[in-house]
């Protein structure tokens, strides 16, 4: 099992020619994304992270600072999952993300699995980064696709069209990057 399963979230176009937001794992795994999903998406990845901190959080107050046996702060941290509200699953299939830490350093970290098989860690800022790079090109979706349309109509053939759309995340400051744990 790798240590580190990357992501790539991006602006690609539909075999119709629309531009959607993928996220990819690997050339295999696409899962394309309309506005409101990438918006599901994006805060389902954020709460596993979250949960991973505040699981975190919760061990060092009470293993660390209290001084609690491990077990019963293991405990505690096994019943406060059990009862908050669970993250959105269908939101991000075929990828999941479930919130873990290391019961030795205290880190947070988000396991990622694909098709429900686990692929390995991220750390929770690269899945913050993650959720926040679907984000970004979720809101360039529709003037990605308007810039396609301005090509396509000044006679800019179609390959090349899209390849300008493509190619302009190079020149953004908004740039999307692949996310290694």
């Amino acid at each position: 099992m790798p240590d580190r399963p990357s992501l790539f979230a991006s602006n690609s176009m539909t075999s119709d020619g629309e531009c959607t937001t993928t996220v990819e794992f690997g050339q295999d795994t696409v899962l394309a994304l309309d506005r409101d999903a990438a918006v599901r998406y994006a805060l389902a990845v954020m709460q596993a992270c979250r949960y991973a901190e505040y699981d975190a959080a919760v061990w060092a107050q009470l293993a660390g600072e209290v001084k609690m046996e491990r077990h019963l702060a293991a405990f505690v941290i096994k019943e406060l999952r059990a009862d908050r509200p669970p993250l959105d699953t269908e939101a991000t299939a075929p990828f999941g993300f479930e919130p873990v830490f290391s019961h030795v350093t205290g880190d947070p970290a988000v396991m990622v699995s694909v098709g429900g098989t686990k692929t390995g860690t991220i750390t929770t800022r690269a899945g913050l980064q993650h959720a926040m790079n679907v984000l970004i090109g979720s809101s360039l979706v529709d003037v990605d696709q308007v810039y396609l349309k301005l090509l396509r109509s000044s006679g800019i053939d179609e390959r090349a069209a899209l390849a300008f759309v493509s190619q302009l995340r190079r020149f953004g400051r908004w740039q999307q990057d692949d996310i290694d744990g």
